[in-house]
């Protein structure tokens, strides 16, 4: 099965995360048809298609039907591209789940699922939003010890733009107020308002 599910842009999912949050609203489609058609019953041009317009459309969730048939074609050695695209995609349709629900078990196979995604994936193109969302993830769980490794790796990586790593140094400094040290994340606060002083919006924060 050649898929092009891959050529979608790294950056389409950045609205999942903590800095922007996406909830999508709209009623997800049947699972398992689409028209009335089985996804089974779909050519791969047809499940190739409606994967690329409900994920350029932030749908994660109505499309996992159609991304759990992808996967189940692309055969014992799939290409590797492909199959990060086809993880990443099925994690954000569980967060989405969860934002959508509310229901903690949602929540809970989404940080199964990144986990795995980062392991995996270790420099797959979408590795730093995955751990946004994880991190975000592990808070939302009260799991915060967790979620500041996860927020420190992204600061710390080489990889991390400018502009995403003060992002994280304010989360990380907020993050460790709902911890039994709050103290530790003094000198984020400190190098986040250093950051923001041509920033009013940042510093207020």
């Amino acid at each position: 099965m050649k898929v092009i599910l891959s050529n979608l842009s790294p950056f389409l999912t950045v609205g999942i995360s903590r800095f922007s949050i996406t909830v999508v609203a709209s009623l997800c489609l049947l699972a398992g048809s689409t028209y009335g058609q089985a996804v089974a019953d779909l050519t791969d041009s047809e499940i190739n298609e409606k994967v690329v317009e409900l994920i350029s459309q932030n749908e994660f969730l109505q499309a996992k039907p159609y991304l759990d048939e992808m996967k189940k074609r692309l055969g014992d050695d799939p290409d590797e591209n492909t199959l990060e695209a086809i993880d990443f995609f099925t994690a954000s349709a569980e967060l989405q789940r969860y934002q959508q629900s509310k229901d903690e078990e949602a929540l809970k196979n989404a940080v199964k699922m990144f986990e795995e995604y980062v392991n995996k994936h270790s420099s797959g193109p979408r590795k730093i939003i995955a751990q946004l969302n994880l991190g975000d993830a592990y808070a939302d769980l009260k799991q915060f010890g967790k979620a500041i490794q996860t927020y420190l790796a992204i600061f710390n990586s080489p990889q991390t733009s400018g502009s995403v790593r003060n992002d994280i140094r304010r989360v990380i400094a907020k993050t460790y107020l709902k911890t039994e040290k709050p103290e530790e994340g003094i000198p984020y606060f400190l190098d986040a308002y250093d950051q923001a002083v041509l920033d009013d919006e940042a510093r207020a924060e």
